[in-house]
């Protein structure tokens, strides 16, 4: 018990601030590569936005057009037609 409590001593006092000045470069590494990620999928997430807003908009344009044409013809909406009796 003695030994791994020496052991143990030895690793926290040595190896943990070995390891931690010698890995800082890496963890600041990591932090910059997951910013630049975070950065890219926000670039992404706001082209695709903007790819559905011009969609959307191409789709409304054809439903005023419809309507338009539908209006045009004289036959309306399905639903403001009258109902025949009977």
């Amino acid at each position: 018990m003695a030994d791994l409590t020496k052991v143990l001593v030895v690793f926290i006092v040595v190896g943990l601030p070995v390891i931690l000045i010698f890995g800082q470069p890496l963890i600041r590494r990591m932090m910059e590569h997951r910013e630049r990620r975070m950065e890219m999928d926000a670039r992404m997430a706001a082209e695709k936005a903007a790819q559905y807003a011009a969609q959307n908009e191409r789709l409304e344009q054809r439903i005023i057009v419809m309507d338009v044409v539908e209006g045009a013809e004289g036959h309306g909406h399905p639903l403001e037609r009258p109902v025949a009796p009977g």
